[in-house]
């Protein structure tokens, strides 16, 4: 076969895609066509018009609406444009009375630039069932899991056995504008088309359009006249009414010339076509054809079956992803394995062929050859390195940005440079950013050319002095030599193969020509964060002192001062926690619940209080600046509490009232119920001091406390700006937990595994305090399970990060004997251990005795000590 001749190729774009479709001033005959202004003037109407409404042809010029149609009819159309909201839309009533003479009829109506138009058919309500329970009934037999493919044909049957076409074909575009039928269903009258390929200029651009915004067309009869739509003087200007009427959205739009007479050397007399949409792109059509009887589909089955399209287009869409999630799972895999086949660039050479064979599992292509420093290497279908070299020459030539694709790739050398043993197709990878370091991808030319559905060059004709082109008078299958060209590189592939550039650019160029620069930006990086982290400890540091200082101020016993001490830094250390956590960063609802919590453990007997805590109004999330001085504040008046007020008894009860002020700040009231009656303070201590200063100090707000003898009231105004949210109401309580027994762990013997000595040896006095019989410390892991294998123990608590291993070991070991056990972490929830050891408690660093004894189980530590052997 020759090429197509240029002047002819442009010809066919400049004409066919040009051709005003929309604008052909005429209708199909089997509806009648008005066009009305808002005012109920007639402006243009079909010649056929008065005929199907059953009347004698008025004086269309002064023609009203209402000499037309009943008024009820009228108000209903009128309504029904109204409402119309875009330029798309279209509108469909069905058995409507009052527009036909005794009859009802279908109407399609849609918006124009002067009113708006309506399409009038005649309905026969005993012809016109419902179908919309068989669409929904075969629409969800189609399982995208099945494959597209399987979709496809089951689509093409189905639209087949609901309209009575003699063939359903689905017709898929392609990047070029050029289709191909992908499926197909087929009566003993037609011929098939399965298979066939489609030039751009049978569907032109502008067809293409239109079928995005009417998803439904039909043409009833390619032997039918068309019908002429005239205007009438009420159309405002004369411009206006020698413009033809944009019929984009009409039903009964005519069809051009070109394409009835396309139609008819096909062998079709009647056809539908329904837009099968992805995204907000065409990706094809049903495309419905009637062989030897004209066959119109009533209106109502019509939207059905546009129902069905686009019920049919999201199948597609999940078949696609479907298909989507497969590649990218192998895609992942096959990233994963290569990067570390390529972290050591010595062994990229041997690696190779593994590496090759692992693209080659995501993508198709007969071969894979590269240059890697210089060195040529191919696995696969591959030309030899003597004539590759002009293709590395181009290479060169090309930014090293990106992959470059070609289906064609004699387009881009000279053909002297041309070497028969060269691929036809190419995806060329860059990896790394020296020139002549590239993988290339090759395809060889398709064996079976394109098979087209008839010659696609279109016959010249001369009229009028000029030429136009005409349709191919036969559609019978026509091969076209691939001429040198592969397979087309999807989107996907071309994806796939720039993650795959990023990968070899970011692993293998970094550990080679970037070492050095990376070692250097890595010393920065160092540098800074470590300067960053030297300005975090010192105020953490200072920040401790301070309360190191303030909690001494008021304290005589060494005992108090521990515990009051101890308390404020555990505070801290759960305000840090708070500031960090993925669950409700800065909650002061979370914030209140954990301070309160493990004081109402120690505080109560009674397990069945679970209303100690009572919080009403919003919901407030903190902003992390006033996390830290928040946490210490209530836990200033949770241990005030706990001491002198409504916590050091079982019955008192705190009462923590939030809500909004009229200056958008926020009014916190906390008022203690129940407790022992509070004589007047003779001086404020070193918590009323944190609150009443600090609070201004440090948030602009204020502070009232009022030790009233019925419990302590205190009433906080705060700024908006340190909230960062303000959520909806609610309402809830701290539930109370049951004692527990000074000596719970009295006769147990229990394991401590911190590589951190003065750590190990705090956790070891608190069991010791608590009753402990024996505590066994240990530093690492192996030590821990030698421990373990003595036997004997109760209880483990296990840190987390011991320096170059962690606990996981030594807790499955536990795990196995049936030893409880708790983790301990400086790093909160964020410890990298597996999801099997969700359920194991967890303590934060530092904490206290209160926080210890939560998290004893109920089996090994019960409210009696064991008995001493």
């Amino acid at each position: 076969m020759t090429n197509v001749d240029l002047t002819l190729k442009n010809l066919e774009i400049t004409d066919c895609d040009r051709e005003p479709i929309h604008l052909l001033g005429s209708i199909q005959p089997f509806a009648a066509l008005m066009e009305f202004s808002f005012d109920g003037s007639l402006l243009r109407y079909s010649e056929n018009a008065f005929e199907i409404l059953g009347i004698a042809p008025a004086a269309a010029d002064r023609c009203k609406a209402i000499d037309l149609f009943s008024e009820t009819a009228w108000d209903f159309a009128l309504q029904t444009a109204s409402a119309i909201s875009h330029t798309d839309q279209v509108e469909r009533l069905f058995h409507v009375d009052g527009f036909l003479n005794g009859r009802p009829a279908n109407l399609n109506v849609s918006r124009s630039q002067h009113g708006f138009i309506v399409e009038i058919e005649p309905s026969d309500v005993a012809l016109e069932k419902d179908i919309i329970p068989q669409i929904r009934q075969v629409t969800a037999n189609l399982d995208p899991s099945a494959g597209l493919d399987q979709v496809l044909s089951e689509g093409a049957d189905q639209v087949r056995e609901l309209t009575g076409y003699d063939r359903v074909m689905i017709y898929r575009f392609r990047k070029d504008g050029s289709g191909e039928v992908v499926a197909e269903s087929l009566s003993e009258k037609a011929e098939s088309f399965l298979g066939l390929r489609y030039p751009a200029s049978d569907i032109p651009r502008q067809a293409r359009a239109l079928y995005m915004r009417k998803l439904i067309r039909v043409i009833a009869d390619v032997e039918d006249e068309t019908v002429p739509i005239v205007s009438t003087d009420a159309l405002d200007t004369e411009n206006a009414a020698m413009a033809p009427l944009d019929l984009s959205l009409c039903s009964s739009r005519a069809v051009s010339p070109r394409h009835i007479q396309y139609l008819k050397n096909m062998g079709v007399r009647s056809s539908m076509s329904i837009s099968i949409t992805e995204m907000d792109e065409l990706w094809g059509l049903i495309a419905c054809h009637n062989v030897e009887d004209s066959l119109l589909l009533p209106t109502p089955m019509r939207s059905a079956m546009e129902l069905f399209g686009q019920i049919f287009s999201y199948r597609i869409s999940e078949c696609r992803a479907f298909a989507q999630r497969d590649l990218t799972k192998r895609a992942q895999l096959a990233h994963s394995r290569i990067s570390r086949l390529i972290a050591d660039p010595r062994n990229f050479r041997e690696k190779f062929n593994e590496v090759c064979e692992l693209i080659q599992n995501v993508t198709q292509c007969d071969g894979i050859f590269g240059w890697v420093g210089g060195e040529y290497l191919q696995h696969g279908e591959v030309p030899d390195e003597a004539a590759a070299l002009p293709l590395l020459k181009f290479l060169d030539s090309l930014p090293q940005e990106g992959v470059f694709a070609t289906d064609n790739l004699s387009d881009y050398l000279d053909p002297s440079d041309a070497h028969h043993s060269l691929p036809a197709g190419i995806l060329m990878i860059p990896i790394s950013g020296r020139q002549q370091d590239y993988l290339i991808l090759c395809r060889s030319e398709m064996a079976k050319g394109i098979l087209w559905g008839g010659d696609p060059r279109k016959v010249l004709t001369r009229a009028d002095g000029q030429s136009r082109p005409q349709p191919r008078g036969s559609f019978a299958a026509w091969k076209e030599d691939a001429g040198g060209r592969s397979e087309e590189w999807s989107r996907r592939e071309l994806e796939l193969a720039e993650t795959l550039r990023s990968t070899f650019v970011e692993v293998l160029f970094k550990l080679t020509e970037e070492n050095a620069r990376e070692k250097e930006r890595a010393n920065q990086k160092q540098a800074l964060l470590i300067s960053e982290l030297n300005h975090r400890v010192r105020n953490i540091l200072t920040l401790i002192t301070s309360l190191v200082d303030q909690t001494s101020e008021q304290q005589t016993d060494i005992d108090a001062y521990k515990t009051a001490l101890t308390g404020r830094l555990s505070s801290l250390t759960r305000a840090h926690d708070q500031m960090t956590s993925d669950a409700a960063p800065g909650s002061f609802r979370t914030i209140l619940e954990t301070e309160f919590e493990p004081y109402v453990q120690g505080a109560t007997s009674n397990p069945s209080r679970n209303d100690r805590l009572r919080i009403s109004g919003p919901e407030l999330v903190l902003d992390n600046d006033a996390v830290p001085l928040i946490t210490l504040v209530i836990h200033e008046l949770v241990t005030n509490a706990v001491k002198y007020g409504a916590l050091k008894n079982n019955s008192g009860t705190v009462d923590v009232d939030i809500r909004k002020t009229s200056d958008n700040g926020i009014e916190i009231a906390w008022k203690e119920n129940g407790g022992p009656e509070i004589s007047t303070m003779s001086a404020p201590g070193t918590g009323t001091i944190l609150i009443t200063e600090a609070v201004p100090f440090q948030l602009s707000g204020k502070v009232e406390i009022d030790p009233r003898s019925d419990g302590m009231y205190v009433k906080m105004s705060l700024p908006n700006h340190i909230f960062k949210s303000i959520e909806k109401t609610s309402k809830g309580s701290v539930n109370s937990m049951k004692s527990r027994n000074e000596k719970i762990a009295e006769g147990r013997h229990i394991l401590i595994l911190e590589d951190e000595f003065v750590i190990a040896r705090t956790v070891k006095k608190l069991f010791e305090s608590l009753g402990a019989q024996q505590v066994t410390m240990v530093s690492n892991t192996a030590q821990a399970i030698e421990a373990l294998d003595r036997g004997g123990i109760d209880f483990a608590v296990l840190d987390i990060n011991l320096g170059r291993e962690t606990s996981e070991v030594a807790a499955m070991e536990a795990r196995e004997r049936d030893i409880p056990f708790a983790f301990a972490s400086g790093y909160g929830r964020t410890d990298g251990l597996t999801e099997s050891f969700d359920d194991v408690p967890r303590l934060t660093k530092p904490f206290t005795k209160d926080a210890l004894t939560s998290i004893l189980p109920e089996r090994v530590f019960g409210k009696e000590p064991l008995e001493t052997t």
